[in-house]
C-alpha cells in the first residue's frame, strides 16, 4: 500500500497498517497484541483500546474507544471486556479519553461525570470533562456536560475527558477515577490509570498550520485555545494586523504616509489595539507564554483574482502600463516595494523574520497565473530579499523556474493530492518548504467534514511527514467549532500534531528532510504513506503513538513499526481486470497461459474477498467503466479486457497477501489502440509507469517486500502536462513470490 514517495524513498523498508476491521498489531521487540496478563507500564502498550467496562455500574453498559474513533449513533458496547482505562502521555501534552453509555431498559437520570485529579500529575494540570453531542450520525460537538435524562431509545451518551500534563509531572504511573453519577442507579465507575513517559513536547508546534477564525474582543481565549491546540490562527495580532493600509497607507499620521512603517505603538495607548505590542505579545510571547506562535502570516491577496489592492498610496496599480493586469505600473511597483521593505526592516529588528510571511497569491491557474506569480516573487524579493513569501500553488517550475526569471517561493501550500513529490523534492532541497492546504470536498483525506471518521483528523501530520510537508491550512478555521465550543476534529487535529511531535522527537529532534531516509520514517510509513494510503485504524494508531513513547523514555531500542500478517497464503496469483462473466467475456473461470486468473471487475474493497478498490467513484453509475474488445485478432484475453475510470482518478486496488517479497507485473494500456492520455501505475509506492502515452499494452514490473498484508496497486491521476485527469487502462496483474 505504498504511493510514489521522494526518489530515494522508493524503495525505503516502510511497514504499513491497512485499514482492516481486526487489526492484528506485531512490534518488533516481541510485543504480541493481547498476550499480557498483568499491566507493565514500560514494558507494553494495551492490546485493545475499545471494551466494555466489566464492572462499570449496574444496569448501565458502558465502553471506551480510541479518541480518533469516533462513536456512531447506532453503537452498542463491544465484546471484548475490561475494567481499567488506561491512557499514556508525554510531559506537556493533551491526552483525551473517551467513555460511552446507554441505558439498556430504564430512564438513567444523569446528575455529572466527574474525573478526579490525578496525585502528582504537576503544576498546571487540568481535567476538561464535556459531553460529546452528534451530527448526523457520529460525535462532534464537545459541550459542558449538564444534568439530563438519558433514554434508552437515545443514541450512546458519551463522556469526553481531556487532561493536560504539565512539563513538570512526574514520568511514571498516576491514577484518577471516573464516576458518571445518576440519580436513580448506581454509578458507573471507572479507574483510569495514566502512564507519564519520561519525555516531554514542545511547548509550540512543530508542524505548522494557518486556520482563519473568527475572534471576538477580547480575542485572549480563542488565542490561547489554538495555542493549546498546536493551532496558529491566521492573524494572531487581530485586531490589528501588518495589512499595507494600517501599516503604510493609512490616514492616522498624514505626515508619514507612505514613507513610514507606523506599528501604531505611538498614537494607539491600548496594547490590545496597537500593532507593537500585539506583535511583541503573541508572535514573540512577550507577557503571554515566553515563545508565541510559531509561525504566522502578515497579511495576504486581496482575493483569488487580485493579489494587490487596485489603487496604492494614491496610485492606480494599471494607470500608465502596458503590462499584464496586476503587474503594476512602475510608480506603484515602486511605492509597494517601500512598504515591502519597510516592512522587513521592522520585522528584522523584532527577530521576526524567520516567523513570518506575506502571502502573496491564492491558486494561480494557466499561464497568465503564473507569470504573474513569478513577477511577484521576483518584485517582492528585490525589494525585501529576507522577506518570506507564500503561494497557494504546489512548487511548479512555470513559477519557479519562470522563463522571465526564476524565482522560488519560501512556501508552497499544495492541495492534497495535487504534490507532484520529486520536484518539491528538489524545491525543499533548496530552503522552500511545502505545507498542505485541504477543501470541503477532500476525498482521501478530509478533516474538515464531520461526518468523515476521526482518524481523517489525527492522521493529517503523519501524511505530511511522508510527504516532507511541514504544515497545513484550510480556509475556515470557524468550521473546528460548534457554537463557540470545540469539535472532537479540533481534538483529533490536536492528537495529530502531537503525534508529529514524538516523530520528531524519535527523529532527534529535527523534522523530516526532504531526499534524506530519516530514522522515524520507519515508525512514520508504517502508519501512513500518503494522502490515499494511509492507516484508518484508530486503535492501531494510539498503539503506534504508545511504542513512540515507550521508545523515546528508552524501553525500547529499535523504532517501532506497525505490520499486519495477511492472510491469503504465498503463492502465484493472476489476476485479469474485467467484469467477469458478462456476455461479451470470457466464461469463468478463465484459463489462459497455464494459469487460472481471477476475474476482478470495480469491486469494491471487501473483507470477505480480501481484495477490491476504493477510489472517489466508487458506487458512481457510468464512471468506472469496463470493456472487452474482440476486434483485435492478434491480442489475447488478457491484453482486450481492461478498466477505467472515465473521471481518470486515482483508484487503489488492494489485495490481501501473506508478507514476502514478490514480482509483481501489471498490464496497462489496450492492446491494438493507442490513448493520447499518459498512464499513471504504482505498486507498492513505487511508480512503475509515470506519464507514459501508450500506443498500445505495456507491460511493468518491480520486485516488492510485502510488510502490511495487503499489496497495493493505484492507477490514474492527472497529466503533468497540462493538470487534467487522464484515463489509464489496466488490463491485468501478476503476483509471483520470489524466494
Amino acid at each position: 500500500m505504498r504511493l510514489a514517495r521522494l526518489a530515494v524513498l522508493c524503495s525505503l523498508y516502510s511497514p504499513l497498517a491497512s485499514p482492516l476491521t481486526a487489526l492484528e498489531l506485531i512490534f518488533s521487540d516481541g510485543f504480541e497484541a493481547g498476550n499480557h496478563a498483568a499491566w507493565d507500564p514500560p514494558t507494553y502498550c494495551p492490546a485493545t483500546s475499545t471494551f466494555t467496562f466489566t464492572a462499570s455500574g449496574a444496569a448501565v453498559d458502558a465502553w471506551t474507544v480510541p479518541a480518533a474513533q469516533k462513536v456512531l449513533t447506532t453503537d452498542l458496547p463491544p465484546a471484548a471486556a475490561g475494567s481499567v482505562l488506561r491512557l499514556f502521555a508525554a510531559r506537556n501534552e493533551f491526552e483525551p479519553l473517551v467513555v460511552a453509555f446507554h441505558p439498556p431498559a430504564a430512564n438513567a437520570s444523569l446528575v455529572a461525570a466527574t474525573l478526579t485529579p490525578f496525585a502528582g500529575l504537576g503544576t498546571g494540570a487540568t481535567i476538561d470533562v464535556r459531553q460529546a453531542t452528534y451530527a448526523g450520525d457520529r460525535t462532534e460537538a464537545l459541550v459542558p456536560l449538564l444534568a439530563q435524562t438519558v433514554h434508552p431509545v437515545d443514541p450512546p451518551f458519551v463522556v469526553w475527558a481531556t487532561i493536560y500534563v504539565p512539563a513538570d509531572a512526574t514520568p511514571g504511573l498516576h491514577t484518577s477515577t471516573l464516576t458518571i453519577d445518576f440519580s436513580n442507579r448506581p454509578d458507573i465507575v471507572v479507574p483510569v490509570e495514566l502512564y507519564v513517559f519520561n519525555a516531554q513536547l514542545p511547548v509550540a508546534a512543530t508542524f505548522q498550520s494557518q486556520l482563519p477564525v473568527s475572534f471576538t474582543d477580547p480575542a485572549d481565549a480563542r488565542k490561547q485555545l489554538l495555542f493549546d491546540h498546536r493551532l496558529t490562527p491566521a492573524t494572531p495580532t487581530w485586531p490589528s494586523g501588518f495589512r499595507w493600509n494600517i501599516t503604510w497607507d493609512q490616514n492616522v499620521h498624514p505626515a508619514t504616509r507612505c514613507t513610514t512603517f507606523d506599528d501604531e505603538t505611538d498614537h494607539e495607548p491600548n496594547p490590545n489595539y496597537a500593532l507593537g505590542d500585539l506583535a511583541q505579545e503573541w508572535l514573540l510571547g512577550s507577557g503571554w507564554n515566553g515563545v508565541g506562535f510559531p509561525e504566522a502570516e502578515l497579511f495576504r491577496f486581496v482575493s483569488n483574482s487580485e493579489p494587490r489592492p487596485a489603487t496604492f498610496c494614491g496610485i492606480n496599480r494599471e494607470t500608465g502600463t502596458v503590462s499584464p493586469p496586476h503587474w503594476g505600473s512602475a510608480a506603484y511597483n515602486a511605492e509597494w516595494s517601500d512598504f515591502l521593505g519597510g516592512l522587513e526592516n521592522y520585522l528584522q529588528g523584532l527577530g521576526l523574520l524567520s516567523k513570518t510571511f506575506y502571502y502573496v497569491q491564492n491558486e494561480p491557474a494557466g499561464t497568465t497565473d503564473y507569470d504573474l506569480a513569478a513577477h511577484l516573487c521576483r518584485l517582492s524579493k528585490a525589494a525585501a530579499p529576507s522577506l518570506r513569501l507564500a503561494i497557494s500553488e504546489e512548487p511548479k517550475p512555470e513559477i519557479a523556474e519562470n522563463a522571465a526569471g526564476p524565482c522560488g517561493y519560501d512556501v508552497w501550500l499544495a492541495h492534497f493530492g495535487e504534490l507532484k513529490r520529486h520536484y518539491a523534492a528538489t524545491r525543499e532541497l533548496l530552503g522552500e518548504e511545502v505545507w498542505f492546504y485541504s477543501l470541503a470536498l477532500d476525498f482521501w483525506v478530509n478533516p474538515t467534514d464531520a461526518g468523515r471518521q476521526g482518524s481523517e483528523a489525527r492522521m493529517l501530520p503523519w501524511i505530511a511527514w511522508a510527504d516532507r510537508a511541514r504544515g497545513w491550512s484550510y480556509y475556515d478555521g470557524d468550521s473546528f467549532f460548534a457554537a463557540g465550543n470545540p469539535t472532537v476534529r479540533l481534538e483529533l487535529l490536536r492528537e495529530g500534531f502531537e503525534d508529529y511531535e514524538y516523530l520528531v522527537l524519535a527523529n532527534g529532534g529535527t523534522p523530516p528532510q526532504a531526499g534524506v531516509v530519516e530514522a522515524a520514517d520507519r515508525a512514520a510509513l508504517s502508519a501512513a504513506h500518503s494522502e490515499i494510503d494511509w492507516n484508518h485504524d484508530a486503535g492501531a494508531q494510539a498503539a503506534l503513538r504508545c511504542e513512540l513513547g515507550r521508545y523515546l523514555e528508552g524501553h525500547r531500542t529499535d523504532m517501532p513499526a506497525l505490520q499486519h500478517a495477511g492472510t491469503r497464503p504465498r503463492a502465484e496469483y493472476y489476476i485479469n481486470f474485467q467484469p467477469c462473466c458478462a456476455p461479451a467475456n470470457p466464461a469463468s473461470p478463465l484459463t489462459f497461459g497455464g494459469h487460472t486468473w481471477i476475474q476482478i471487475g470495480w469491486n469494491a474493497w471487501s473483507d470477505a474477498l480480501g481484495y477490491g478498490w476504493r477510489g472517489p467513484n466508487q458506487g458512481t453509475p457510468g464512471v468506472l467503466l469496463s470493456a472487452y474488445d474482440t476486434s483485435h485478432p492478434a491480442y489475447n484475453v488478457l491484453e482486450t479486457s481492461y478498466i477505467w475510470d472515465d473521471f481518470g482518478r486515482e483508484n487503489l486496488f488492494e489485495f490481501d497477501l501473506q508478507n514476502g517479497r514478490y514480482l509483481v507485473t501489471v498490464g496497462v494500456g489496450r492492446g491494438g489502440i493507442g490513448n493520447p492520455d499518459p498512464h499513471n501505475a504504482m505498486v507498492e509506492g513505487i511508480r512503475v509507469v509515470d506519464q507514459q502515452v501508450l500506443s498500445d499494452i505495456t507491460e511493468a514490473s518491480t520486485e516488492v517486500e510485502l510488510t502490511d498484508g495487503r499489496l497495493s496497486l493505484v492507477i490514474g491521476g492527472r497529466n503533468d502536462a497540462n493538470g487534467d485527469y487522464a484515463y489509464t487502462f489496466l488490463a491485468y496483474m501478476t503476483i509471483v513470490p520470489v524466494p
